[in-house]
């Protein structure tokens, strides 16, 4: 899937995970993922399986499809259809409204990029950041979550400094939702200044 949109400062973002890529693009630079960032340091050796990763990759497909009402659930592979079951089932419970899915984000202060799963609010007014997890998951995932956030405060401003940040496991028809999460948001700033050392080290 390609994806392309210009900043609100102007950048023109884009991403493209085709022919086995996952690399974004600023203004026609390549740009560190936050995946990349985390692996590059050491805190996220992998993601599981070979297996899990493809898994984890059509649940996030077809969520998005779902959102976006292009979804034919007649059709979808019986092997999706409990974790879509189970998001539906968050839906409903917790009514949340997704305004962002699978949304490309750039951090221009600390030069990275990354695809959130999904941004929305519930019956309260503050937002939530959800990343969407199908297996188990650490402290990597806050990381991560705490990522894609401080790029929407870079490109929105300090208003969505408020934004909860969960996670969602999604298994067997069903879902848990994490406690709101909140690593230090000097976290991510150490962890990127690390791996531009490594980069120039050659390190990496």
């Amino acid at each position: 899937m390609k994806q392309s949109r210009t900043t609100r400062q102007g950048h023109n973002l884009s991403f493209d995970d085709t022919d086995g890529k996952h690399e974004y693009v600023v203004d026609g630079v390549p740009v560190p993922s936050v995946t990349q960032v985390l692996k590059g340091v050491g805190i996220v050796q992998n993601w599981g399986t070979e297996a899990d990763m493809q898994r984890g990759s059509f649940v996030h497909k077809a969520i998005h499809l779902l959102v976006e009402s292009k979804l034919d659930m007649d059709s979808l592979d019986s092997l999706l259809k409990p974790y879509v079951a189970g998001f539906l089932m968050f839906l409903s419970e917790t009514g949340f409204k997704v305004e962002l899915s699978e949304h490309i984000v750039y951090n221009r202060k600390m030069g990275y990029a990354g695809t959130l799963d999904l941004y929305g609010r519930t019956r309260h007014p503050t937002p939530w950041l959800i990343d969407i997890k199908t297996g188990q998951y650490g402290y990597a995932a806050a990381l991560q979550l705490l990522g894609y956030k401080t790029a929407l405060i870079d490109e929105l401003g300090d208003v969505e400094e408020a934004t909860c940040m969960r996670v969602l496991q999604l298994k067997g028809g069903a879902y848990s939702l994490s406690a709101p999460l909140s690593p230090d948001s000097f976290t991510i700033e150490s962890v990127k200044r690390v791996y531009d050392i490594k980069r120039k080290m050659r390190l990496l």
